[in-house]
């Protein structure tokens, strides 16, 4: 059946006239306009509570397969700027090696009450760093000696060297103990945030190292005599002994200028 609206005259003088009602929906004037249908189907295109809650799960578990992800980018990120902190220090320490016989860092220089004092009792606050960072870079606490990862770190410094060099005697080019390789040194790795020392001395490794720096999966990361950086995992099978000791245990000789400090 064809539906028709009726148009009333729009000059008042011609008759109104029926005309087919393109909606087909018939109204006392006119075409009567589908807001029940556009309504409808407004009502029907809105969220349920089911499916806005199963929208939220999604991405709830979207954020949670991501965040592992991001924390692994951080760490690895922390790590390459750890590895180029060691590898300017390096560098640092071989340009002190040209002016001091080849030795790579002084001997004497740590966490000690010769070293680390308070200022006279003038009234100026602080404490007097005569450690050796202060001989390799001119001040006693350059940046790269921070690791990002290692948070406030005492002493404001991430590092210690491996006294076992001092011990030997051992220079940038020297011929190595039980014919070892440079790549196989450690001449620097990273220490426990509350630790002070400078210095990894014989026995110390347990007490001093930070083997973990950059979490179970990378370890730490090393500076090697070589001047190359690595990150390694402690080694198990050398869990019982110093692995910084390339000695291979041997109580080492008495050190250069009576001993290293911590």
């Amino acid at each position: 059946m064809e539906l028709r609206g009726f148009f009333p005259p729009q000059d008042g003088t011609r008759a109104g006239r029926w005309v087919k009602c393109p909606c087909n929906i018939r109204s006392g004037y006119g075409c009567k306009p589908m807001m029940t249908k556009i309504k409808r189907q407004k009502s029907g295109a809105a969220f349920t509570l089911v499916e806005l809650l199963v929208v939220i799960g999604v991405i709830a578990l979207l954020i949670g397969m991501l965040l592992p992800a991001l924390s692994r980018s951080r760490q690895q990120s922390n790590s390459v700027v750890c590895q180029s902190n060691l590898r300017q220090i390096g560098l640092a320490m071989l340009m002190y090696a040209d002016q001091y016989d080849g030795f790579l860092f002084p001997s004497d220089m740590g966490y000690d009450p010769q070293h680390v004092i308070p200022y006279p009792d003038t009234g100026a606050p602080g404490t007097i760093h005569n450690v050796w960072p202060l001989v390799v870079f001119g001040v006693w606490n350059p940046p790269v000696m921070v690791c990002p990862t290692d948070q406030e770190p005492l002493e404001q410094h991430s590092y210690v060297v491996n006294s076992h060099m001092a011990y030997w005697n051992v220079k940038y080019s020297s011929v190595l103990p039980q014919q070892m390789s440079p790549s196989n040194i450690v001449l620097m790795g990273e220490k426990v945030t509350l630790v002070g020392d400078y210095y990894m001395e014989y026995g110390d490794f347990g007490r001093v190292v930070e083997e973990f720096r950059h979490g179970q999966e990378f370890g730490s990361n090393y500076l090697m005599l070589d001047l190359h950086v690595t990150t390694q995992l402690p080694n198990e099978a050398e869990s019982a002994l110093d692995p910084w000791d390339f000695a291979a245990g041997i109580t080492p000789p008495t050190a250069p200028n009576g001993g290293t400090g911590s």
